[in-house]
């Protein structure tokens, strides 16, 4: 693992046309000015993305993630990876997906439409049936929420999604509502 990397916090194997890919998500880390978030599809070289806290270095990363995949699926019979993600429904306080202090992968604090807004997302982690992948997430004073995927990238988009969702916000929001001058992660 390379100096950017946080760890891995989500994977995706992706198969079509008779290929399969895996696909590995890391922690964002700080850096100066900001957070990048490094990923790698299988396994060549790790790349990163700047952000301007992790929580946009995260989005970021995912998005670019979906632009390479989509590149690479000129042939007919690949499989997308990034497309509209199924708006989960909140889970209030699953014990299991409890986000402590250091489950917490992505966050801020942020205004918008004149409210300021506090957002957590915790680490995707497998159910313990094993059929789907959770990501538990805070979003201002409300019960803990859990979004759901088949796996940990898709559960995280549904998270982003569903705040999204739940504030009224641009689709694009983890890029386009920018940190307070509170403290982000």
């Amino acid at each position: 693992m390379s100096a950017i990397s946080g760890g891995v916090i989500a994977s995706k194997g992706v198969a079509g046309d008779g290929r399969e890919m895996l696909i590995e998500v890391d922690r964002p880390t700080e850096v100066d000015g900001g957070a990048q978030c490094g990923f790698r599809i299988n396994g060549r070289g790790e790349s990163s993305v700047p952000g301007v806290d992790g929580l946009a270095a995260l989005y970021a990363a995912l998005l670019r993630v979906g632009e390479l995949l989509d590149q690479a699926d000129a042939a007919p019979g690949h499989i997308r990876f990034v497309g509209p993600a199924e708006r989960g429904f909140p889970v209030s306080a699953v014990e299991e997906a409890g986000i402590g202090a250091d489950g917490i992968v992505a966050g801020r604090t942020f205004r918008f439409d004149e409210r300021e807004h506090t957002v957590r997302i915790g680490r995707p982690f497998a159910h313990e049936n094993g059929s789907i992948v959770l990501c538990p997430f805070l979003v201002d004073d409300r019960e803990q929420a859990v979004a759901s995927g088949w796996d940990g990238i898709g559960a995280l988009l549904t998270a982003l999604r569903m705040i999204s969702a739940w504030l009224c916000l641009p689709e694009d929001w983890p890029l386009t509502c920018l940190p307070s001058q509170a403290e982000t992660t």
